[in-house]
């Protein structure tokens, strides 16, 4: 800038009179400027795709890290069908248990179905009886036999108590052996005698418990070796006849009925004779009659004496 500037209007000349090659220079530099700022935007661009990438990648190595590879395992070998939960009805049998030992069974229905049992036999109700074991096939001479047999022993026996079942699972399903222990009360007799008794049990198309009278092969040979091999079932039958031996011992009118029973004296001998031995006790070694006689026996007396003052 040689020119002398003497106002503002000589300023003015000046800058509009720029050398045509300071334009050419400005307008490179812009041209310069626009390129760099577009290089700028691309690869801003290119830094944005890269850093989520770089975040994906991290995130997968931290799960393959992070992953149990026994969790894998279970997971390869566990089919898809088995990972939704499933109910399990609930059981009042522990795991722990063994299902082949034999043990107390509590159910209400089996009980009310051998107090039942045991009623019918007191009462003589061969109808009932022959339903409960589903015999259909007797004839009616052996259905007057039995009862008889079971009124003559209801004679003596005056109830049935303390019945209790102890099962174990039989060999087909919804079948049970049953071990069913009770106290017998004879009659004019105080002291209970301890009873044991086996049952192959089973459901029947009717949904009822009924005893099957008439064993398989294979079904008495299941009762026979599970008798023989479990220690609780011969505790079982032990216990029991040690608590009757005991009861017998301690009370001798009770083993005059008992031994009446398991000779079948009661069946042969008339119930006047057996009773007049459990009327009689031992009392220092001798016997004396406990009981006052019987009203045929009253009779007799009565007539003889009558006999004998009409003759004199």
């Amino acid at each position: 800038m040689d020119k002398k500037l003497r106002d503002l209007n000589d300023v003015n000349k000046v800058l509009e009179e720029k050398p045509a090659e300071e334009m050419t220079e400005m307008r490179k530099g812009r041209r310069h400027t626009a390129m760099h700022n577009d290089v700028f935007d691309i690869d801003e661009l290119k830094g944005m795709l890269v850093i989520p990438a770089i975040v994906l990648v991290l995130m997968v190595i931290i799960v393959i890290i992070d992953k149990d590879p026994s969790a894998e395992v279970k997971e390869a070998n566990v089919p898809k069908t088995q990972t939704e939960t499933v109910a399990v009805p609930e059981t009042t049998v522990e795991e722990t248990e063994d299902p082949t030992i034999v043990r107390e069974y509590h159910d209400e229905y089996l009980t009310a179905f051998f107090e039942k049992f045991f009623e019918a036999r007191l009462n003589a109700d061969v109808d009932t009886l022959y339903e409960m074991t589903g015999v259909s096939n007797q004839t009616p001479e052996q259905s007057e036999l039995l009862k008889s047999q079971l009124q003559t022993q209801a004679g003596y026996i005056e109830s049935y108590s303390n019945i209790r079942q102890y099962a174990v699972n039989a060999l087909e399903e919804n079948s049970r052996l049953v071990f069913v222990t009770y106290d017998v009360k004879f009659r004019r007799v105080d002291t209970l005698a301890p009873g044991i008794m086996y049952c192959y049990v089973k459901v029947n198309d009717s949904n009822q418990f009924e005893i099957i009278e008439n064993l398989s092969p294979d079904q008495t040979k299941f009762v026979n070796e599970y008798i023989t091999s479990h220690e609780e079932v011969q505790e079982l039958i032990n216990t029991s006849n040690s608590n009757l031996l005991q009861a017998i011992s301690g009370d001798e009118r009770l083993a005059v009925i008992y031994d009446a029973f398991q000779s079948g004296r009661i069946y042969t001998d008339s119930q006047e004779a057996i009773d007049s031995q459990v009327s009689l006790i031992a009392i220092d070694g001798n016997e004396v009659a406990t009981e006052p006689a019987t009203e045929s026996e009253s009779v007799a007396e009565t007539e003889a004496e009558s006999e004998s003052e009409s003759q004199s």
